[in-house]
């Protein structure tokens, strides 16, 4: 269940990036914690996509539905 998360999370912050700008101008190598600080309204998109994906996704018995997401290390 988390590595599908972590799947997810780093899926929709690429194409949270590919929206803004071309493939080309992506950097090679960054954490993805860096998104941030070329576009500040990263954290509140990706988790409005999250939460809308994991709205969508059947509930499983058992197991608990409700996943943190964070980009940003929390306080």
């Amino acid at each position: 269940m988390r590595n599908a998360n972590a799947k997810r999370l780093f899926k929709e912050s690429f194409r949270f990036l590919l929206e803004r700008e071309p493939n080309t101008s992506i950097l090679r190598s960054f954490h993805i914690t860096d998104i941030s600080r070329y576009f500040p309204n990263t954290n509140l998109e990706i988790r409005r996509r999250l939460a809308r994906w994991a709205s969508t996704r059947p509930a499983v018995p058992g197991i608990m539905t409700q996943t943190l997401f964070a980009l940003t290390p929390l306080p």
